[in-house]
């Protein structure tokens, strides 16, 4: 029926919008405890990283960014504090 497809399309959204902030606190934690596993699947496998500072792989990244965080601080936090999410298609 018409609502069994707005509700399932609903929900497919929400999961989206739901996996998309979860794939963000992924990275801010794997950032934050130096925890590469978690920081690298926050990433497809294929991807690049732009940070202006530093452009390569996700592996490269995650290389420059302990060697930054271990060189010259001695702690991170990320805090999101607005998130939003325009999702257009799949």
């Amino acid at each position: 029926s018409r609502m069994d497809g707005e509700m399932a399309a609903l929900l497919r959204e929400m999961k989206d919008r739901q996996e998309i902030y979860d794939c963000l606190m992924r990275y801010c934690r794997g950032v934050d405890r130096l925890d590469r596993d978690l920081l690298l699947s926050a990433y497809h496998p294929d991807a690049a990283d732009d940070h202006g500072t530093f452009v390569g792989t996700r592996e490269g990244f995650a290389d420059y960014a302990f060697d930054l965080h271990t060189t010259y601080q001695h702690r991170t936090q990320h805090h999101i504090t607005n998130h939003i999410c325009e999702i257009d298609g799949d």
